[in-house]
């Protein structure tokens, strides 16, 4: 049910005095007790319960944001009645999100094309002392050094899901990779089912050689959860190896740590544990206030930190990590650092998403060297791109990889300001404009008494041309040149002054001179290039001409005349032709 248009016919602008008199309207209308017939007394209590559930909805505040945010499915929305309380801004995130979760949703049941590529880089010969002539000119010299990088590896996946009935799904993988000088590829088929909410199973299989076999389940209750995953391959009859993960929160407390449990019962058996506590910054800033940075309000900057331990065969490490989130900008930025057998590592990243895409960019630093890892993803297709800097640690490289990628996103966020200032003053110039074509403004009263003085003459012109099939103005607008402005409201027409100004069945008006001297006339979108839109009559026809105002407005349109003329002609001679026979 369209409640404005289909309903009460009211605009989403509409006024609570308009919805009552509207209600009460096509309420005596459609009441059953005013139509006797069984026929007509059905149909019209149909229409009156319709009347009624539109005027429910848009005479509640909240159910009228809900309906203008989210349409008619935000209304089967079970909504508690705290949400009612919430601010403007508040509930306007709310339905933010629940258009987000309903595009997910509406992409998980239809086939869902994903797509992944990784490219490993090796950019280390860039930042090594030059290895080739020294009296070589410095282009050389950069072409050496890009002709030393290499592609350590690619990896290429592509997949799509299908929704088969309401708890199976399947799907389809194509894979490619290559390493070096060898290269493989396979495609991967998998079927999942979701027994219930909380359990779910499934299948995966290579369909080419190795047809290698995986089948896990997964139970998950809240942040708990417990997975068992095997795999084997019908070529080997060895027992296959079973993996089993546990992850549950081991406090009841909201920010509580979360522990890991990994068990590997392979060929090569081995235990992982790791432990993570996630706390909010902003409960240390609470205490001590006089360090708190004034700019970064609750709402809109948010604080965080994290550490834990890891415990496995090979790497135990401890970790903390340390990130600034601001919401309006939906950027991240992270510090972390790593402390394992292997020595210290940093990490320092910073990402951006919206709803379809996002991008971030990641430095590390350890005794393996510096690696600079770009991520960029958009509706569901992801490019990786891990360049290797340096192979031994290198702080000066690592600055320079953090603040490269800092410089280039400040530089775009503040092209987006610039771009944002000017849209801010095209909207204020929008508003203004507005302002002035509302009915008690001065400038439209002066127009529309111009206009006023301006009648019988346009009458009698329109009488004399349409008396000799000359032309006569049918509808004439003057405004902006884009349609999205025109739709905003800022067109003048000026129909009665283009009429007097036609002269023997032709109009003219020079596109060098400003048009706000023409009697009648008013200047409705300063701010941008205007045009003029013209429907006509010119001997008996029908025409239509958009003209922009900086060219000259000349009417009936070259040729027109003369294409009339034939087709006259052509019609007498036929005429003539049928009478002969």
């Amino acid at each position: 049910m369209t409640f404005r248009s289909a309903v009460l016919n009211l605009s989403k602008s509409a006024l609570d005095s308009e919805i009552h008199e509207r209600h009460r309207a096509l309420s005596l209308i459609f009441h059953p007790d005013k139509h006797h017939s069984e026929e007509s007394k059905s149909l019209a209590t149909e229409k009156f319960l319709e009347v009624q559930k539109a005027y429910e909805v848009l005479s509640d505040p909240f159910l009228r944001a809900v309906y203008d945010s989210l349409g008619e499915p935000g209304l089967a929305v079970n909504w508690l009645e705290e949400a009612r309380t919430k601010s403007s801004e508040e509930l306007q995130q709310i339905f933010q999100q629940i258009q987000q979760d309903w595009w997910q949703q509406a992409a998980e049941t239809t086939i869902s094309p994903k797509g992944r590529v990784v490219c490993q880089i090796d950019a280390s010969p860039l930042f090594i002392p030059y290895q080739g002539q020294q009296g070589d000119a410095w282009p050389r010299r950069i072409l050496n050094r890009l002709e030393d990088v290499e592609l350590l590896s690619f990896s290429l996946r592509h997949d799509m899901q299908q929704r088969i009935t309401e708890r199976l799904a399947g799907s389809l993988a194509a894979r490619i990779s290559r390493r070096g000088a060898s290269g493989r590829g396979n495609f991967i088929g998998a079927l999942r089912h979701q027994y219930s909410p909380r359990l779910a199973f499934e299948a995966t299989s290579m369909l080419l050689y190795p047809y290698d076999i995986s089948l896990s389940s997964e139970y998950q209750h809240g942040p708990d959860a417990v997975s068992l995953q095997t795999a084997f391959s019908p070529e080997k009859p060895d027992f296959p190896p079973i993996t089993i993960l546990v992850k549950r929160k081991l406090f009841r407390r909201p920010q509580s740590a979360r522990g890991c449990l990994e068990i590997d019962l392979g060929y090569h058996p081995r235990v992982a544990v790791s432990v993570v506590s996630s706390d909010p910054l902003e409960l240390l800033l609470n205490e001590h206030r006089e360090f708190s940075v004034p700019v970064l309000s609750p709402g809109w900057a948010e604080w965080g930190w994290a550490h834990g331990i890891v415990l496995n065969s090979w790497a135990p490490k401890l970790f903390g990590e340390w990130s600034l989130t601001l919401t309006n900008l939906a950027f991240q930025s992270k510090l972390g650092l790593e402390r394992g057998l292997d020595g210290l590592a940093w990490l320092i990243s910073g990402s951006w998403a919206s709803r379809e895409a996002s991008v971030s960019v990641a430095t590390r630093l350890s005794n393996n060297g510096v690696v600079l890892t770009v991520d960029a993803a958009y509706s569901e297709q992801r490019l990786s791109v891990p360049i290797l800097l340096s192979e031994q640690p290198n702080s000066l490289i690592a600055l320079w990889a953090t603040a490269v990628p800092t410089s280039l996103c400040l530089a775009i966020y503040r092209f987006n300001s610039i771009r944002k200032h000017h849209a801010r003053l095209r909207y204020a110039s929008i508003r203004y404009a507005l302002r002035s074509l509302e009915p008690n403004s001065p400038l439209r009263r002066d127009a529309e008494s111009v206009i006023c003085f301006l009648k019988d003459k346009a009458r009698e012109c329109r009488i004399g041309e349409a008396a000799r099939g000359g032309l006569v103005i049918v509808e004439a607008t003057y405004g902006a040149i884009e349609t999205v402005d025109r739709e905003l409201g800022l067109s003048w027409d000026v129909t009665i002054p283009l009429q007097t100004l036609v002269r023997g069945s032709q109009l003219y008006i020079s596109g060098r001179h400003p048009k706000t001297a023409i009697h009648g006339f008013l200047d409705p979108a300063p701010f941008t290039h205007k045009s003029f839109r013209v429907r006509y009559l010119f001997r008996g026809i029908m025409h239509y001409a958009e003209v922009p105002e900086y060219l000259s407005l000349i009417l009936p349109l070259p040729g027109e005349g003369l294409k009339l003329h034939f087709l006259c002609t052509m019609t007498k001679a036929f005429l003539r032709f049928r009478s002969c026979c």
